[in-house]
């Protein structure tokens, strides 16, 4: 989460993804394309929430085909995902495995109290579609986590990592999301002003950084007005 410098605009964003969920990984490389366009002029206050697409996944991820192979019958409709992600940098070079993602979550909820939500979202999705790690395993998550220089050790990372209480944080935003707000679909993004002030606007999927762009000029302009 960006801290707000004194002057500037402040545009909130609440994001409701999966870090297993390969649309979201596209989505977020467009919504960056769009948040870079307005380089220092604004500050984006980018808050993630869990959302768990699949609870029935092996809780030490599957290989990419069998998972896709059990869901779908084969992978043929991530061809086109590729195709599409390809221009923005989401080039999946290296997709193994499709995971189980709650203690995922559990590491991305953790990097946010530290301000480090941002740094975790990207590292987490590449090393799931472009390093060829599997972050269903704890050993991949203290990977990330020693990458990112969180303030906790390995040994206290490995126990967060490993109890109830982190997993409850993850399945209660994950509820959040689902039961509260109704939200059947991820990438999903909320923009609206600083604390929830002025209308928001919602964006469903890995929309077009046009269609980010379009949300971020009409939160400024009612704060201009």
């Amino acid at each position: 989460m960006a801290a707000a410098s004194a002057g500037k605009p402040v545009v909130k964003v609440d994001v409701w993804s999966d870090l297993s969920c390969p649309w979201c990984w596209v989505g977020k490389k467009r919504f960056d394309q769009a948040v870079e366009q307005l380089g220092d002029k604004v500050d984006f206050e980018i808050v993630y929430h869990s959302y768990v697409i699949d609870h029935g996944t092996a809780p030490t991820g599957e290989g990419y085909l069998d998972y896709n192979v059990r869901r779908w019958g084969s992978d043929g409709w991530c061809h086109g995902l590729r195709r599409s992600g390809r221009p923005d940098g989401a080039t999946f070079s290296d997709w193994r495995w499709w995971p189980n993602s709650v203690k995922a979550h559990q590491l991305l909820l953790l990097a946010q109290e530290q301000g480090k939500g941002r740094e975790a979202k990207e590292a987490l999705l590449r090393a799931t579609y472009e390093e060829g790690r599997n972050i269903s395993e704890v050993d991949a998550l203290l990977e990330v986590a020693a990458e990112l220089g969180l303030s906790q050790s390995a040994d206290e990372l490995r126990q967060y990592l490993e109890q109830d209480r982190g997993r409850a944080a993850v399945l209660q935003d994950d509820s959040l999301g689902k039961r509260e707000l109704g939200i059947s679909g991820v990438p999903y993004f909320i923009v609206g002003g600083a604390e929830g002030s002025g209308r928001r606007y919602a964006l469903s999927g890995a929309q077009p950084a046009a269609a980010f762009s379009q949300a971020f000029s009409k939160v400024l302009a009612e704060q201009a007005a």
